[in-house]
């Protein structure tokens, strides 16, 4: 599961990625949960940007933006195409 992009209470735009952990009888263990921040993932969009007119984003299905390469105000479509 994915959440939708929230702001923390350290004010840090980021996402949760989270996934139910079962044990081999189908019995639920727990929950793995990770919250990422978008710092760590600028170098990478960053390392695609090879010319002033591209751009790269990570978005969640619905089309959030989570981060974009340069940053930019206005949106980011929610298609790839």
């Amino acid at each position: 599961m994915m959440s939708e992009p929230f702001t923390t209470a350290l004010s840090v735009y980021s996402i949760v990625l989270a996934k139910s952990w079962f044990a081999a009888d189908g019995s639920f263990s727990g929950v793995v949960a990770a919250t990422l921040d978008p710092q760590h993932f600028g170098v990478l969009l960053r390392s695609v940007v090879y010319a002033p007119e591209v751009q790269s984003a990570m978005f969640d299905a619905r089309g959030t933006v989570f981060l974009r390469m340069p940053r930019q105000d206005h949106p980011v479509p929610p298609t790839t195409a």
